[in-house]
């Protein structure tokens, strides 16, 4: 094996992504739970047992998604600093995640009106950490010679480069026209927005696919 800190970081990283997923779709079935046990915002005297039975259930399983997200910002964590002593842009991924653990602290701690540019840097550095590790796959990919693993490896770059810009957009439109956009606006606004989710969940898809790849291709080289 030619790269063992990559494979076993890298593999790690997988691992936390799976985890993520996992919480993604937690979060999801909490705010279902948490939108039965409500009615307009009050408690639902229709649904009685049924409602305060969600409400436990979602609270039950946010604590659960909560525990998981950071066993797999951890993993995550692990994977990188690993990865990084086979290859620098894993490293740099590894040193921008510790960033955005200031960053996240810096958010908690500002007013709401700086929040939205926090907010920003944040989802940027989130970003820039998958964009230095695909950058890190496809250098150890060309280093072993498999042109399939960088293919994949600049797909994936190519979605996450025309997300990152349109989320920016998105959110500078969004904090500079406020309440004072018109109709047609918002349902332009709208309609980028669901381009944008798309993107995202393709992205995520091809960034799990890419990392299974490079697992499988780093073990074996």
């Amino acid at each position: 094996m030619t790269y063992p800190n990559a494979y076993s970081g890298v593999k790690k990283v997988f691992t936390a992504q799976i985890l993520i997923l996992v919480g993604a779709i937690l979060a999801f079935i909490v705010a279902v739970a948490g939108a039965m046990a409500t009615t307009d915002g009050t408690p639902s005297e229709v649904a009685g047992g049924a409602a305060m039975g969600a409400a436990i259930g979602a609270g039950a399983l946010a604590s659960v998604t909560a525990i998981l997200m950071f066993i797999a910002f951890i993993i995550n964590l692990v994977g990188l600093h690993q990865a990084g002593k086979d290859e620098h842009y894993f490293r740099t991924a590894f040193n921008l995640t510790i960033a955005g653990i200031a960053v996240a602290v810096i958010h908690a701690a500002v007013s709401e009106t700086a929040a939205s540019g926090v907010q920003i840097v944040s989802d940027l550095l989130r970003i820039l950490v998958m964009i230095y590790v695909i950058y890190g796959i496809i250098e150890i990919a060309k280093a072993i010679g498999d042109e399939k693993l960088q293919k994949k490896g600049r797909t994936l770059l190519t979605f996450i480069t025309v997300l990152m810009i349109i989320s920016i957009v998105i959110r500078l439109v969004a904090d500079i026209a406020g309440d004072h956009m018109a109709d047609p606006a918002l349902v332009a606004m709208g309609a980028i927005g669901i381009v944008s989710a798309l993107i995202v969940v393709i992205s995520y898809i091809l960034y799990l696919s890419l990392l299974s790849r490079a697992v499988k291709v780093f073990k074996n080289n």
